[in-house]
């Protein structure tokens, strides 16, 4: 059948697309015009100047750094195709490929990431990006599927590929405009429902390789090496299709999306009453279900699934640090480490689940749920920026540093970590130094997410959700924690304000300044509640700080974590390979950064 043909009437709602961009994280920006057609987009840093006092931005930083990085793991000599591994063994780094994950999964959370990264960094779409564009829509194939690499004969469809391959289309879709890439989007919807196990009201994918017919059933209980379902690896697709009708009101999406949650939620016993379950939070889907049943109980107004996934959230959020240290292996036992790592059992965060409890967390905090703006600001301060390797050296030597090729060292700079403990990177269990990629765009997408929701304008009144430094056409934000608790917000133009007070702040220490003025702090919830302002005030939120250690054990092994206000200043041990938050630990006064037993808290007192 000719893919053309499969195109439907959207006969869903739709989003303006500038408001779906926004829902995404994409803001309101087309950032290319066809696959071929690069256009200069402007970034959301304004060029107005910051203060001197001013921290510098670590979320651009971050997102530069990302950027380079997935552009360096394209190879040239091969159409553009991404690299999966980074090989850090052995004192040096060079990038493989894996004919298995590269074209799909990457190629699909590239195209995604980098999309998203342009809307912060700016910049025109370069040729290697669209290079990859193409190169990735080369391998859509049988049914709408997209294939792996090898030939005709042996390359599978991969039943979690196409969930990422969704991801790639909608973004791409929703960022160009080009019908042929969303002619292409609804094949695959399609095709997913043509595979898909169907019965009453819910449908399931049974395995993993699909190719003219299901090869395997290793999804099920009966054929799966733990005897454990694993519906979710393949399901997730629920969330880019969910995403897709929020763009396009493309009605076979979010019936799809609904039958597939529907056999999570109410048929497979996977997550009980209380959101309890064991298995991989991010492969096998559990935290991406979330996200698509909050998605999907707002779009059809059932709140049973907004309240599925909340329950969910908190039992996950129980089993992480307070800075964001998310399990990947949640609830699983010494068999399932020696049947994939042969090595015994070590929890670690995969960058994947620290993304997707931070899409989750926003979600649910739109939701009638503002007290997980903390939990927002928290993770996307702490562990997902300490999560990014940052430069090539926090993993090799000076002298591997002049071995290796500079954009070898680009992609080590920008890779988020796949296995960290809490207190360090490059924690794989079986202590192979490998850094997956599909960890690099899901760090991108979390920068993403966390940027684009920090501010929400409503109506007349600006609301600062995430206190975290940056600009865009709202507003300039400025955060001086951990040296000080200070917000500082400069509008763009008139509008009220609501500032997010965070649950660190000293009690009864809350200000606010307007233009170096006093005024009464008026609350509203648990906001800051501003009259409207002229263009270009200053309005500063000051508060004295809490000082404090966390106290997390993981593995066996106990972590303390040094706060001062939302910040981890410093962790214990500090210890490697690649120990996190030393840099900060380096820039703190002393007595901000002592080591040892967990201290009564204190306050840092506002300016």
């Amino acid at each position: 059948m000719n893919k053309k043909s499969l195109i439907m009437r959207c006969d869903g709602p739709r989003l303006s697309r500038r408001a779906f961009l926004g829902a995404l994280g994409l803001g309101g920006a087309a950032l290319a015009g066809g696959l071929r057609a690069p256009r200069t987009v402007v970034a959301q840093t304004a060029s107005a100047a910051a203060s001197p006092s001013e921290p510098p931005p670590a979320f651009q930083a971050a997102a530069r750094r990302a950027l380079e990085g997935l552009l360096a793991r394209l190879d040239p000599a091969a159409g553009h195709r991404p690299h999966f591994l980074l090989d850090l063994n052995g004192d040096s780094a060079r990038l493989l490929h894996d004919d298995y994950w590269d074209s799909v999964d990457l190629g699909g959370r590239t195209i995604d990431a980098l999309i998203r990264l342009r809307r912060i960094v700016g910049g025109a779409a370069s040729d290697a990006e669209l290079n990859l564009r193409n190169f990735f829509l080369a391998h859509q194939g049988s049914l709408g599927l997209f294939y792996g690499d090898g030939g005709d004969a042996t390359a599978v469809a991969d039943s979690f590929c196409q969930s990422r391959a969704l991801l790639g289309l909608t973004t791409l879709v929703a960022s160009t405009r080009d019908a042929e890439v969303e002619t292409r989007l609804q094949w695959l919807v399609n095709g997913l429902a043509q595979i898909a196990v169907s019965n009453e009201d819910y449908s399931f994918f049974p395995g993993r390789a699909y190719r003219d017919g299901w090869l395997d059933y290793g999804l099920t209980k009966e054929e799966a090496y733990d005897h454990l379902d694993s519906y979710g690896y393949a399901s997730q697709a629920a969330l880019p299709l969910m995403e897709y009708f929020a763009l396009a009101g493309y009605r076979p999406a979010l019936d799809l999306a609904g039958r597939l949650l529907r056999h999570f939620i109410y048929h497979t016993g996977l997550v009980d009453a209380d959101g309890h379950f064991a298995g991989e939070t991010h492969a096998a889907g559990y935290l991406g279900m979330a996200i698509a049943a909050v998605r999907y109980g707002v779009a059809t107004g059932d709140p049973t699934y907004v309240d599925w996934a909340d329950r969910l959230y908190r039992w996950v959020q129980a089993n992480s640090s307070q800075f964001g240290w998310v399990p990947g292996p949640l609830g699983l036992d010494a068999p399932y480490f020696a049947r994939w790592y042969n090595a015994p059992l070590r929890r670690t965060c995969e960058t994947c689940s620290v993304a997707d409890m931070l899409n989750l967390a926003i979600l649910l905090a739109a939701q009638g749920r503002p007290d997980y703006w903390d939990d927002v600001e928290r993770f996307a301060r702490n562990q997902l920026l300490q999560n990014q390797f940052g430069s090539a050296t926090a993993v090799l030597s000076a002298e591997a540093c002049k071995r290796v090729p500079p954009g070898v060292q680009q992609a080590v700079a920008g890779a988020w970590e796949s296995f960290a403990l809490p207190y360090r990177l490059l924690a794989r269990p079986d202590n192979q130094r490998y850094v997956e990629g599909c960890c690099s765009g899901s760090g991108a997408r979390a920068l993403s997410l966390v940027w684009e929701h920090a501010l929400e304008q409503r109506g007349p009144v600006l609301y600062v959700h995430v206190g975290l430094s940056r600009d865009g056409p709202l507003a300039r934000v400025a955060s001086h924690e951990p040296a000080a608790g200070r917000l500082d917000v400069v509008p763009h133009s008139a509008t009220g304000l609501r500032l997010r007070v965070p649950s660190w702040a000293a009690p009864d220490s809350v200000t606010l300044w307007v233009n170096d003025t006093q005024r009464d702090a008026r609350r509203d919830g648990g906001y800051v509640a501003v009259d409207e302002v002229p263009a270009s005030s200053r309005v500063s939120l000051r508060y004295d700080l809490v000082e404090r250690t966390e106290t997390f054990t993981v593995n066996d092994e106990t972590t303390l974590a040094h706060w001062r206000g939302g910040s981890v200043i410093a962790v214990d041990p500090d210890v490697g390979p690649a120990p996190i938050f030393r840099t900060r630990r380096d820039s703190q006064p002393p007595a901000a950064a002592s080591r040892g037993t967990a201290r009564p808290a204190s306050v840092t007192r506002a300016p």
